[in-house]
């Protein structure tokens, strides 16, 4: 029997006898604040966060998206404002956690500069733009760009459900300056591996000779492994998916199972192949930045491993679709975005075997 959670007293609570919304530390079974909310007489909801600020600000938003009648079962009608309109949009049960937490910061963000009271449908472009142009002037264009796609996901949401017409954020851009795909050689992979500590070189060799993203190494488990098969998949029981929902199966190498071999020595008591999930640090660029000066190369990032995979099948003629489906992509778009010089490149040399 699993043992009882214990509670300590809600650091936010909201009744009036028909309607509950409570916050609470959750003292054992790991820690980290409980929300749950529930009408009387019905089944309760609840999520989990580790911020408390997130979790009060979630909670005030539902109780304020009770008060204007926006919660599920009470949906008919649109929001009385774009209080509630936030609290329906983050109120949903297909986002992902990660993805519930980019978008809480955006629209909470939005909500608070433009003011709560406001009715969405008369929100204009002006609106978007003054919000815009007062962010944090230390977000990077990457970032600027990234709220307003946030923003924009935002309203079509409310156009899909028929409470508005058009999309005030429809025709506003941020330019980003794409930069070169960082990558390692892979005369270097040996020697860049060679220098980095065990338990580092063992998760960055499967990377390179998978490809998978950092993610999925980390939340990696045994059950993965089927013959001379790695395949990813959701983890129900963490609340884990693979980005995209990209489940999908990847023919180890000899060097991919010799990672696997490896790490088995490594963590003999885990049953995540690669060590406790839960210590992400790994992926800090510490390690592998000590290892690239060690070794007299330009500084990369744990994630260009991925990409070094990749590059490497491009340099081996491997098509498009094939590491397309290596990786995970949703669409081979995405992968000519991040590789456009390389298969650039490529189409050139393609080109001029007309000449021979």
């Amino acid at each position: 029997m699993a043992p009882r959670q214990t509670i300590i007293e809600p650091a936010y609570k909201r009744t009036d006898g028909n309607f509950s919304v409570v916050l609470e530390w959750r003292v054992s079974g790991g820690g980290g604040w409980r929300l749950r909310w529930w009408f009387r007489g019905g089944s309760r909801r609840e999520r989990q966060y580790q911020l408390k600020q997130e979790a009060t600000q979630h909670a005030e938003a539902i109780w304020k998206g009770y008060q204007g009648r926006t919660l599920p079962g009470m949906r008919n009608a649109p929001p009385a404002d774009l209080r509630g309109y936030v609290s329906s949009f983050l109120d949903r049960d297909d986002l992902r956690p990660k993805t519930r937490e980019q978008y809480s910061q955006v629209a909470l963000n939005f909500c608070a500069f433009s003011g709560g009271s406001r009715q969405v449908k008369n929100l204009t472009r002006y609106d978007v733009e003054l919000w815009f142009s007062n962010l944090d002037e230390s977000l990077t264009d990457t970032s600027r760009a990234t709220y307003l796609r946030v923003l924009k996901t935002f309203f079509n949401w409310g156009i899909k459900k028929g409470w508005i017409t058009s999309n005030p954020a429809q025709f506003i851009t941020q330019k980003v300056q794409k930069k070169p795909v960082s990558y390692l050689p892979f005369h270097l992979w040996e020697p860049f591996l060679d220098a980095c500590p065990p338990a580092h070189s063992i998760r960055c060799r499967f990377m390179l000779y998978t490809g998978v993203r950092s993610g999925e190494l980390i939340h990696a488990r045994w059950d993965w492994v089927e013959g001379q098969v790695f395949h990813i998949k959701p983890l129900p029981d963490v609340g884990w998916e693979p980005k995209w929902g990209s489940t999908r199966r990847i023919p180890l190498c000899k060097q991919s199972r010799r990672a696997l071999r490896d790490a088995k020595r490594m963590w003999k008591r885990s049953n995540y192949i690669f060590g406790n999930h839960l210590l992400t640090a790994w992926n800090s660029p510490r390690e592998t930045r000590l290892a690239c000066d060690r070794i007299g190369i330009p500084g990369i990032k744990t994630h260009s491993l991925r990409a070094s995979f990749a590059t490497h099948l491009l340099n081996l003629d491997v098509d498009l679709l094939t590491i397309q489906r290596l990786l995970g992509h949703s669409d081979y778009k995405v992968l000519l975005d991040h590789y456009a010089g390389l298969t650039t490149r490529k189409l050139a040399e393609a080109v001029t075997l007309l000449d021979d």
